[in-house]
């Protein structure tokens, strides 16, 4: 009988030790992971995904106020950025975190840890090393399965949101730019004023469907404003809010920021701006596609001042 038990036990735990090599297991709390690039540095968000079951309250009830814990299960979720960035202002350097959070019914603190490999029930002490932020906690739509999402993705950074339950947080993470979007006055002023933009190239028809195509000349005014060269454009009702910016490679030479409603969200490394110059005042803009073997001119603007 005792060898029949016995050979019932390794007959067990070879079965077992055969699951966990599978490469599918089924688990409560799935691995998942998001990740969002801008402008160059790219955020990663590792992490196992609890899900509320019909026990409740996430918060208050499921995780306790005032208690630190992993916003995950498992191991302890992790926040990886390859560039330095801030985050809701507060300096976070490139590399590799386990994050923390600590709940009241207002608001959420989030601790990044820089021990990254941390199972989730062995909380860590508070130390100077780690990184602090804390953000409001809102009531969120409800949300089964605890999520991490970039719902908002601007020029100079990315809205990172958690749900769970029905409560949300949500940081914004700041990136450092790439490009140097600051002009000289004395270079600017040359180009500020009015000036009339058109098609200098025939417009492929896969590129902007017929009827949706803008006028063939469009006015644009140009002004200096937060140390930029920058501006709004009259074309349609289907690009009111849109802009330019004017931002310096060289002298006279700029890439294309794109505007929509006084905010930069492209800057256009496929195109290039040139001016030229005559008795210190910009006269002439000219857009070039270089995205192909040659620059292709598309874009002209006159001055209309």
């Amino acid at each position: 009988m005792r060898t029949r038990w016995f050979t019932y036990k390794v007959v067990l735990l070879s079965l077992a030790m055969s699951a966990s090599s599978l490469d599918g297991q089924i688990r409560g709390s799935e691995f998942s992971t998001v990740s969002q690039v801008v402008d160059g540095t790219t955020i990663t968000v590792e992490y196992s995904r609890p899900q509320i079951r019909g026990r409740g309250a996430a918060f208050g009830n499921l995780v306790d106020y005032g208690h630190i814990w992993t916003p995950g299960a498992n191991w302890a979720t992790t926040l990886e950025v390859d560039k330095d960035v801030e985050i809701d202002g507060v300096p976070v350097p490139q590399g590799t975190y386990s994050v923390w959070m600590v709940a009241t019914p207002e608001e959420m603190e989030v601790v990044l840890d820089p021990n990254e490999r941390i199972f989730h029930t062995m909380r860590p002490e508070r130390t100077d090393s780690q990184i602090s932020v804390t953000a409001p906690l809102m009531p969120g739509p409800p949300t089964e399965v605890l999520t991490f999402s970039f719902p908002v993705v601007k020029a100079n950074g990315a809205d990172l949101l958690f749900q769970w339950g029905e409560s949300q947080v949500s940081v914004f993470v700041e990136v450092q730019p790439t490009a140097v979007l600051s002009i000289a006055e004395e270079l600017a002023q040359m180009y500020v004023g009015s000036w009339e933009m058109s098609w200098a190239a025939p417009i492929p028809p896969e590129a902007i469907p017929e009827a949706e195509r803008p006028k063939a000349v469009a006015a644009l005014e140009l002004e200096y404003a937060d140390g930029q060269l920058k501006g709004g454009w009259d074309w349609s009702e289907k690009w009111d809010g849109w802009g330019l910016m004017l931002v310096p490679l060289a002298d006279h030479v700029f890439s294309p920021g794109f505007m929509l409603n006084g905010e930069l969200f492209e800057l256009d490394q496929g195109l290039i701006v040139e001016g030229v110059v005559e008795d210190g005042r910009a006269v002439l803009l000219e857009i070039y596609d270089r995205t192909g073997p040659e620059e292709v001119l598309i874009f002209r603007a006159e001055r209309a001042d």
